[in-house]
């Protein structure tokens, strides 16, 4: 009997305990809000060899606890051929309950293929300590600055 007692009180402690640990873990991760604010690709100069892509990313964390951006990867389909450019940048931290923007830029060697209009959609995925996150992009458009 007092076994008993002592097995119900030790079976309920555990998933109390459990249940305290589950809270703080999803309380406590990062909880990151990502916003694409800019996406466009153009090529430098007449004498450049590379289409540069470049991403404005807001990074925003809610969460309690911090996280670093390691890699980030933007992927696009353009003329039926599918293009994976890694940026392997210098760590970026998204402090807790704080703001980031970063521009990140990828680039396209013209010997692989060279970005003539807009590329239609494509999503930038961002590699940080507690996992990635995919996010879908808008179009990539070339800007229209002045050429003087």
């Amino acid at each position: 009997m007092v076994e008993d007692v002592v097995i119900i009180i030790g079976a309920i402690a555990g998933y109390v305990s459990l249940g305290i640990l589950i809270y703080k873990i999803m309380k406590e991760r990062p909880q990151l809000k990502f916003d694409i604010e800019k996406s466009i690709w153009y090529i430098v100069d007449k004498n450049s060899i590379v289409t540069t892509f470049q991403i404005e990313l807001r990074i925003d964390n809610k969460g309690d606890r911090g996280t670093t951006i390691h890699r980030t990867t933007l992927n696009f389909d353009y003329k039926n051929q599918e293009y994976n450019l890694v940026n392997n940048h210098a760590s970026v931290t998204a402090h807790p309950s704080g703001t980031v923007k970063q521009i990140f830029e990828f680039y396209l060697p013209f010997k692989k293929t060279r970005i003539e209009g807009d590329v239609k959609g494509g999503r930038l995925v961002v590699h940080h300590t507690h996992g990635e996150k995919s996010i879908n992009l808008s179009d990539i458009k070339r800007p229209n600055w002045d050429k003087s």
